[in-house]
C-alpha cells in the first residue's frame, strides 16, 4: 500500500497522472551542448575538447526539482544523480593510457557479433583484462563471428549524429549496434564488460536471429522499479509509447541481442535514437532500460519479446571470482559452464557460490 498525500492506495491502482507533477515535455534536452552538435558536422574528431565540454554540463536543479515528486520509500536523490550523470563523468580519454577499438573476426560467419566496452582506467583495469581473456576464451568456444570492443573513446557511426549524445546516460550500448550493422553484421548481442562466455553462444544468435532480438526480461521488477524512476519520467514515457515502464516486465540490459537487419529492429532502434535526441526520457535510475520498457512493450514489437525460458534461466550467473581465466577457468567459472550457463557475471556475487562439497578445484 502506498501513502500519497493524505491517501493511501494499492501500488497497482495507483494512475500515473496522479504521481507526475512536472511535464517534461516542457523541458529541454538536459544532455546536450551547443558545441556537441556543432562538432556533428566536424570533421576532425578531438575527443579531449569532447571530453572538457561534456563536463561543462550539468543539470543537478533539474534533479532536484523531479525529486520532490517522489514517492515515500523511492531511492535517494544521489542515487538518481549517480546514475544519470554517468555520461558526464565517463573517460573519453585520458594521458598515458591507450584507448582502444578492436574489430576480431572469428571463424567465417560475420553474421553473428558480439559487443562491449570497457571504462578507460588506469593501470591494468579488471575490465580490460577481462575483455582480453575473452578474446582467447571465444577461440576456445569455436566463436563464430565478429567481436567489437571498445576501451575509452565512443562508438560514433558515419552518420555522426552519436556526437551530439555523448551525456545521454548508456545511449552507447545502441550506438554499437549501429557500428555492427555498419560493419555488414546481423545477428549482435551486447554484453556487459563483465560477462564471461563459457558455453557455445550458437543457441543465442540462433534466437537473436529467428525471433530478432533476445530480450532479458524481468517480470520481478514491477514491485519496486517505481523507486527508481521519476514520477514525472513515467508520465512522459507513457505519453510517447502508451506503455507504464515501472509496471512491466523490466529490460535487463546487462544482455541484450538484436537482429539489426528486421526491419522491426530497425524501427525499433530509429525510436531510440528519437527517444536520445529528448534527453529527458533518460532521466531515472536505469536510464537506458526505462527507454526500452516503453520501446518494446509496445504491441508492434510482441514478437521481439518471445524466449525461451530455459534459454533465459541460463543466459548468466553472479560468481565471486574477479576474472573468468585463461589457460583454465576459475573453479566457479567451471562450475557455471558444468550447469549449462552461458556467461559467468564475475565479481558480482558477495560469496563463492561452489557447494561445500563441489569437487571443481
Amino acid at each position: 500500500m502506498l501513502l500519497i498525500k493524505g491517501i493511501i492506495l494499492p501500488w497497482l491502482l495507483v494512475e500515473i497522472d496522479v504521481l507526475a507533477l512536472i511535464n517534461l515535455n516542457n523541458i529541454s534536452n538536459p544532455f546536450l551542448h551547443p558545441l556537441l552538435t556543432s562538432w556533428q558536422h566536424n570533421m576532425s574528431l578531438d575527443f579531449w575538447k569532447i571530453q572538457r565540454t561534456v563536463k561543462d554540463i550539468s543539470f543537478n536543479h533539474t534533479l532536484a526539482v523531479l525529486y520532490e515528486d517522489c514517492l515515500p520509500g523511492s531511492t535517494s536523490l544521489a542515487d538518481f544523480r549517480g546514475r544519470t550523470d554517468v555520461g558526464i563523468r565517463q573517460v573519453l580519454v585520458s594521458t598515458g593510457i591507450n584507448t582502444e577499438i578492436q574489430y576480431i573476426k572469428y571463424g567465417n560467419n560475420t553474421g553473428n557479433c558480439l559487443i562491449t566496452t570497457a571504462a578507460l582506467r588506469k593501470g591494468v583495469s579488471r575490465t580490460r583484462k577481462l575483455i582480453h581473456q575473452l578474446k582467447h576464451q571465444l577461440h576456445v568456444l569455436k566463436f563464430d563471428g565478429l567481436f567489437i570492443f571498445m576501451v575509452g573513446g565512443y562508438p560514433i557511426s558515419s552518420s555522426r549524429v552519436e556526437i551530439k549524445y555523448i551525456a545521454v546516460p548508456y545511449a552507447f550500448k545502441v550506438f554499437m549496434f549501429t557500428i555492427a550493422r555498419e560493419n555488414g553484421c546481423g545477428n549482435v548481442l551486447w554484453i556487459d564488460s563483465h560477462l564471461f562466455p563459457i558455453n557455445d553462444l550458437t543457441p543465442i544468435f540462433d534466437t537473436i536471429q529467428y525471433n530478432g532480438a533476445l530480450l532479458n526480461l524481468n517480470a520481478g521488477a514491477v514491485n519496486f522499479n517505481w523507486k527508481f524512476i521519476f514520477p514525472s519520467t513515467r508520465k512522459f514515457l507513457h505519453s510517447l509509447s502508451g506503455v507504464d515502464v515501472a509496471n512491466v516486465s523490466h529490460v535487463v540490459s546487462i544482455i541484450l541481442g538484436l537482429n539489426v537487419k528486421d526491419s522491426l529492429v530497425q524501427n525499433a532502434m530509429r525510436e531510440f535514437y528519437k527517444y536520445t535526441e529528448l534527453g529527458t526520457p533518460f532521466l531515472s535510475c536505469f536510464p537506458e532500460e526505462f527507454v526500452f520498457n516503453a520501446i518494446f512493450h509496445q504491441p508492434s514489437y510482441e514478437s521481439l519479446k518471445v524466449l525461451e525460458k530455459e534459454l533465459q534461466w541460463k543466459l548468466f550467473h553472479p560468481v565471486h571470482a574477479k576474472f573468468g581465466g585463461k589457460n583454465h577457468l576459475e573453479p566457479e567459472v567451471e562450475y557455471l559452464r558444468n550447469l549449462g550457463y552461458y556467461f559467468a557475471y564475475v565479481g558480482r556475487s558477495r560469496e563463492s557460490i561452489l557447494p561445500k562439497n563441489s569437487s571443481v578445484s
